[in-house]
């Protein structure tokens, strides 16, 4: 290359869309074709003044010194390749060679015929993102070039991307010639691929061979279903897992999905874990594994397991099971060691190629070391104008060697140039070293230097900086600056006892109704990770809770400190979907702080503190639970449900059992809410296992809580059995507030089984017990509940005086929770008898207020309703409207009770429309529902859906009903609600 451009270049990167598949198929006129792709160009691009500085199989790159050049010549090639008489083969021509072109501007560094810098990284990946016979531009370039366009050339603006590999979005603009084609499909951004992979917050560097070998063994027919990526701590498994990840999305079908195992401390919540990614929910009476197996097993998939390391035993079962029953699943791990089940295919994770510093390569090529790019990279974020030079090479590729190529070592040592010249920084590992020697001849060398490494950044913190670094190590999943002033500070300590209710009589719409399951053994949540690995526990260690006074607390500057360790590398920023800033350390680095933390003598302390702050933290959202903040208070409990956990792990292991107790108790509508029911019942168990001393409110709120969650899994007679304890430690009490409760909840579960006299007993004994109290939303919510039996009676003209003063009180207190559940009562009681118009008002002001409050059960009931009332006075079109809407809300909710009940609406609408087959699937699926959920219906719906199902079934031949019956009978759910979406035959 005679005079490459310098500067501010204009890059032109082409490739052949499909050329892997043509050379399989056609490698003799692909021969042929490939000498006159490139000849044309070489001819274009030459012929505007560029130069092509590197080709890789049919991919050109080429610079330019002007963007009008790279431009014409990106037009003149895609008119000439559109224009050429490719080869025949087999009797016929090869489908025209469809080409694929970018162009992006920006300033590079220019080597030995060679160019360097992000913004090569970006046209590569605007690239990639392109179909065959496609130009996109840059936002950089389509500035340059919309003021000089040639006539009939427009740019259509394709909106934001993010870009595999690219911090930034990019802008992304199609040239529309009149040549290209009308139209082309989404671009291959992350936008549209299923995946839940972050954006990362730095570039990926190096890793081209390792890269290119992962997607080999991934992409591959043959290929091993099971690779693990291998290591020690710091060598960067997960960014490349992730890396290889994000250039893979276009080869599975159903998703990309990555599960982050490290915060994990019970084995039991893996399986939880994977499901949640995967959008898959227990089931009622079935093992949530059968599910999960069953979802997976038609899909396409790469599951991403991070950081298998403590939880090697349950990955390892887990992996087994999926990879035997899921034909087109592939798993791509991480982990210290191998899962070593059958089919594993291990891929060690090196360091960074390095030079070595006595024998140094010519300066233009120090950079192709992958650990020298990463040691620059990473200092530019913070000193743009840093560049290796004569003078500084020798000292960078010491500090790169010295480190073992380490990534996580080098990002620390660049992080240190901040505060100290480059000199310094090989001086001080140079000191760190010597002192290996020392070091456990059982760990890896590269364990000892990451360990040595550490130490000496460790060092040099100032001490109240580490100790600091000690008290955050007791975060899992990160934290908020408020949770680090509780902890980091020691003022989340002293938290003292409150022996406050909930209020738990769940009335109006319910938590839900799920058929019976079995009690399977439930493992104690505290117990540690079953594994063979070395690596140590997770958990908080478990020092003699006698020593919790350590050396005394200690006063630190949280906000100062947490900001120096921000500067050093050491804490991490980041931004949670609620625009609130949250900070983490690096999984290896949360491990070295929890043992500094116990060879410091300060462990229970903190621990403590953690658990005390996360003790009043849940106490405090729960008085928001069933109010208008609902969804910011559920969302930021989600948000830190790994502390809550770790909170809870050492809440257990504390002698006095309140806080465990207080904790559990506060989460348990939380767990409701999110679907973690069996967690949240082991939990609860196991802080039931604590109580055992005289009767106590907190603990009542535990037998509460877990009796909840017992029904609604369908588990009566436990959830029975539970209640009643809770009432005899509230009879002990004295509590006449919480006996109400109680005997409310216990009246719903006769309710669920049908059993109404029961029922109406126990419910009208628990709105006595509320109206001698001064609380006035439980008595509302004890007229909801009673009314509710009224109604499932047929006593509707009880039923709605019953509403009416439960909508009265809840309007007094201004409570739009209860407002919205009275007015839904109230709609349903009008349903009943008839009163459509008057059941309509109340039935939309109650929607209107759900959807204010963003309360989706409360919505999807009313939709359901509103579409009978519609369905019963013959307005098809509104009714399928209104059960559409609904389905997809208690989809979306996983309430199959609810689900059937809608299905039954829209089975009766595609009766009433003609379609009598349709309407027989629908019933069959609902039947399914019904035996699987243990749905018991209200005599009034039992007459409406009996009604709806004689007259569909009077509509069919009885052969025929009974094919397409017992055809939607057979529909797995999700089959059901396409089916139940989709428009009219």
């Amino acid at each position: 290359m005679a005079h490459p451009p310098a500067g501010t270049i204009c890059f032109l990167f082409t490739d052949i869309e499909g050329s892997t598949r043509l050379w399989e198929e056609y490698p003799a006129a692909m021969q042929r074709a490939l000498a006159r792709h490139d000849a044309i160009l070489h001819a274009s691009i030459t012929g505007q003044g560029g130069t092509v500085f590197k080709t890789i199989g049919d991919a050109f790159c080429a610079a330019f010194p002007h963007a009008g050049g790279a431009l014409a010549a990106a037009l003149a090639a895609q008119h000439a390749l559109g224009q050429e008489d490719w080869p025949a083969v087999g009797g016929g021509p090869i489908s025209d060679l469809r080409v694929r072109m970018a162009l992006h501007t920006g300033v590079v560094e220019q080597r030995d015929g060679d160019y360097f810098g992000p913004p090569l990284n970006r046209i590569a990946r605007l690239l990639a993102a392109g179909h065959g016979g496609q130009i996109l531009l840059s936002a950089a370039a389509a500035t340059l070039l919309r003021p000089a366009l040639p006539p009939g050339v427009t740019l259509h603006d394709l909106g934001e991307h993010r870009l595999r590999d690219l911090i930034r979005p990019e802008q992304v603009f199609q040239l529309v010639t009149p040549d290209s084609p009308a139209s082309f499909p989404p671009l291959r951004s992350l936008e549209a691929f299923a995946h839940n992979l972050p954006v990362q917050a730095t570039s990926f560097i190096g890793r081209e061979p390792e890269s290119a070998e992962i997607k080999r063994l991934l992409e591959g027919q043959a290929g091993p279903r099971m690779l693990t990526l291998t290591g020690p701590g710091g060598t960067g498994k997960t960014r490349l897992a992730l890396q290889v990840a994000a250039d893979l999305l276009d080869r599975f079908e159903h998703g990309v999905w990555l599960v982050e195992l490290a915060a994990l401390v019970d084995p039991g919540l893996v399986l939880e874990t994977v499901a949640t990614v995967l959008g898959v929910r227990e089931e009622p009476g079935r093992p949530l594994l059968t599910t999960l197996t069953e979802s997976l097993r038609p899909r396409t998939i790469l599951l991403i397991l991070d950081n298998c390391e403590h939880l090697i035993t349950i990955c390892a079962h887990l992996a087994t099971t999926l990879l035997r029953s899921c034909p087109s699943l592939r798993i791509l791990a991480s982990s210290r060691e191998v899962l070593d089940i059958a089919g594993e295919i291990s891929l060690p994770v090196p360091s960074l190629a390095h030079p070595d510093p006595q024998v140094l390569p010519p300066l233009g090529t120090l950079v192709r070391y992958e650990a020298i790019r990463l040691f620059v990279d990473r200092v530019q974020t913070m000193q743009p104008g840093f560049a290796v030079t004569e003078a500084t090479a020798p000292t960078v590729a010491q500090v790169c060697a010295r480190l073992d190529g380490i990534p996580l070592a080098i990002e620390l040592a660049a992080a240190q140039m901040r505060h100290r010249d480059l000199a310094a920084i090989a001086a001080g590992l140079d000191d760190r070293f010597r002192l290996l020697a020392s070091g456990s001849p059982a760990k890896l060398p590269r364990q000892q230097t990451l360990r040595a490494l550490i130490d000496w950044s460790y060092d040099l913190l100032a001490p109240p900086e580490q100790l600091l670094l000690r008290r955050l190590a007791a975060f899992a999943g990160g934290w908020t600056l408020e949770a680090a002033e509780r902890v980091g500070s020691g003022e989340g300590s002293g938290v003292g006892g409150r022996g406050s209710d909930e209020g738990a009589g769940v009335g109006g719409w319910g938590l839900g109704n799920d058929s019976p399951i079995p009690d399977p053994p439930v493992p104690n949540p505290k117990s540690a990770a079953s594994s063979s690995s070395p690596v140590p526990d997770p958990r908080p260690p478990t020092p003699d809770p006698s020593s919790a006074g350590g050396r005394g607390p200690q006063e630190v500057a949280v906000l100062d400190g947490l900001q120096q360790l921000i500067n050093k590398s050491l804490v991490g920023v980041s931004e949670n979907t609620q625009g609130e800033t949250r900070y983490g350390l690096l999984e290896t680095i949360r491990q070295y702080g929890r043992e500094r933390l116990q060879e410091a003598g300060e462990a229970a302390t903190v621990y403590t503190w953690h658990s005390d702050w996360a003790v009043a933290l849940a106490e405090e959202a729960e008085s928001h639970l069933l109010g208008p903040e609902q969804a910011t208070w559920l969302a930021r409990l989600d948000t830190e449900h790994e502390n809550l956990r770790a909170a809870l792990a050492w809440s257990l292991e504390r002698p006095d059992p309140l806080p465990a107790l207080r904790l559990a108790g506060a989460l348990w509508r939380f767990w409701w809410t999110y679907g973690y029911w069996s967690e949240g019942r082991r939990w609860l168990d196991a802080a039931l296992a604590k109580a055992l001393g005289p009767p106590h409110s907190a603990w009542a709120k535990v037998l509460n809580g877990a009796g909840n969650l017992a029904w609604a899994q369908g588990d009566y007679a436990r959830a029975r059995l539970l209640h009643e304890a809770a009432l005899v430690q509230r009879r002990a009490l004295g509590d006449t507030a919480g006996i109400a409760v109680s005997l409310g909840n216990l009246g719903m579960v006769a309710q669920d089984q049908g059993d109404w006299e029961t029922a109406a007993r126990i419910l009208e004994e628990s709105l006595a017990l509320r109206r001698q109290g001064s609380d006035q939303r439980r008595i509302a919510g004890g007229l909801n509940s009673l009314g509710n039996v009224a109604l499932a009676r047929g006593a509707y003209t009880q039923a709605a005086d019953l509403f009416a003063e439960s909508l009265a009180l809840s309007r007094e207190l201004g409570d739009q929770n209860l407002i919205g559940v009275a007015l839904h009562n109230l709609g349903n009681a009008a349903q009943a008898q008839g009163a459509y118009r008057q059941a309509v008002a109340w039935l939309e002001e109650s929607l209107a207020l759900s959807r204010e409050l963003g309360h989706k059960a409360g919505a999807a009931a009313t939709l359901r309703n509103l579409g009978y009332v519609a369905l019963e006075q013959q307005d098809l079109a509104g009714a399928g409207a209104y059960f559409t809407e609904s389905l997809a809300l208690f989809r979306e909710l996983d309430d199959r009770s609810g689900i059937a009940r809608t299905l039954a609406g829209l089975a009766g609408v595609a009766a009433a429309a003609g379609r009598p087959e349709h309407a027989a699937r629908l019933f069959g699926a609902t039947a399914t529902l019904h035996t699987a959920t243990g749905l018991i219906l209200w005599p009034a719906d039992r007459a409406e859906y009996d009604r709806l199902l004689a007259a569909a079934r009077a509509a069919l031949a009885p052969a025929a009903w009974d094919t397409a019956y017992q055809a939607g009978a057979a529909w797995s759910l999700d089959e059901a609600i396409t089916a139940a979406r989709a428009p009219a035959d």
